[in-house]
C-alpha cells in the first residue's frame, strides 16, 4: 500500500470527525464553538450574523476539527492537493460523510421540510477554473444529485470576518424554493451568513445550514480549551447530531 493509502483508509474522514456538542452554557447557539459566560453565541456568530440582513440563526456542523488535524487536511486535500487520485478519494469519503449524515438527521435539522427541499453549496470565495469541488461531493451521492441546484455565484470576495450581503449574486428564481445551504468549513461564518442572506433576501426558503467541519482553535481562549477537551471525551458517531442534544 501506498503512504497515501495508509493514511486516508476506508473510514479515514469519519475516523477524524470529533463530537460537535448541542447549544447550551458556554456552547455558541449558532455554531456550537466556545462562548465566554452568560453569552449565548460566539463573538465571530455575533458579528457576522449582525452584519447581514437575514442572517442563519443556526448551522449544524458535522464535526469539530483543529488546524493541522486529519479533517483539517482531508478538508484542505480534497481541494486543492497535488494528487489528482487523492483528490478524488477524498471527495468521496466526503461525499459519503455528508449523505450519510443528512439521511440520518434531516428531520431533526429541518422538521416538517418539504418533500422538494433542494440543495446548494457556498461558492468559494475565489474564481476556480473547474466546478466548485464541494459540488462535486455532493453530486458524488445520487441522492443529493437529484436535488443540487447552483444558486450562487462569488460577486465580491468576503473578509474573513466581514459579511455581507452583497458578496454572493443569486444566478436563479429561489423564490420560495426550500434549501438546505452547504459549506465545507466554518471559521467565522462570514461566508455562510453572506451566502444564507442573499438566498432569504431573494426569497429562498433556507430549512438549514449544515457545515462539514466547523474550526477550533483550542490554544485561543481557555473556554476553546475546554470546549475541545469535552468534545473529545465524546466518541463521534454518524447516528447523533448537535440538534439532538448527543
Amino acid at each position: 500500500m501506498t503512504w497515501r493509502e495508509l493514511l486516508w483508509g476506508a473510514d479515514s474522514v469519519t475516523a477524524a470527525c470529533t463530537f460537535v456538542p448541542p447549544a447550551a452554557e458556554a456552547v455558541c447557539e449558532v455554531c456550537h464553538a466556545s462562548t465566554r459566560q452568560g453569552r449565548r453565541r460566539c463573538f465571530a456568530c455575533f458579528r457576522t450574523s449582525a452584519q447581514v440582513t437575514m442572517p442563519a440563526e443556526g448551522v449544524v456542523p458535522i464535526s469539530l476539527y483543529r488546524t493541522g488535524d486529519n479533517l483539517w487536511h482531508a478538508l484542505r486535500r480534497y481541494k486543492d492537493g497535488r494528487d489528482p487520485r487523492l483528490r478524488r478519494r477524498l471527495g468521496r469519503r466526503l461525499g459519503r460523510l455528508l449523505s450519510g449524515f443528512l439521511r440520518r438527521h434531516l428531520a431533526c435539522i429541518a422538521p416538517g421540510v418539504s418533500p422538494d427541499w433542494r440543495i446548494t453549496v457556498v461558492p468559494p470565495t475565489r474564481r476556480r477554473s473547474q466546478r466548485h469541488p464541494l459540488e462535486k461531493v455532493v453530486r458524488r451521492s445520487f441522492w443529493l444529485r437529484r436535488r443540487y441546484v447552483r444558486t450562487l455565484r462569488t460577486a465580491t470576495r468576503p473578509s474573513h470576518n466581514a459579511a455581507s450581503d452583497t458578496a454572493f449574486k443569486v444566478i436563479r428564481d429561489v423564490r420560495g424554493l426550500p434549501l438546505l445551504v452547504v459549506d465545507d468549513t466554518f471559521t467565522t461564518g462570514a461566508s455562510v451568513q453572506s451566502a444564507t442572506s442573499a438566498l432569504r433576501l431573494a426569497g429562498a426558503q433556507v430549512v438549514a445550514v449544515v457545515v462539514i467541519g466547523r474550526v477550533v482553535n483550542s490554544d485561543a481562549t481557555p473556554e476553546e480549551a475546554e470546549l475541545w477537551a469535552a468534545a473529545t471525551r465524546t466518541p463521534w458517531r454518524l447516528n447523533r447530531c448537535c440538534r439532538e442534544g448527543g
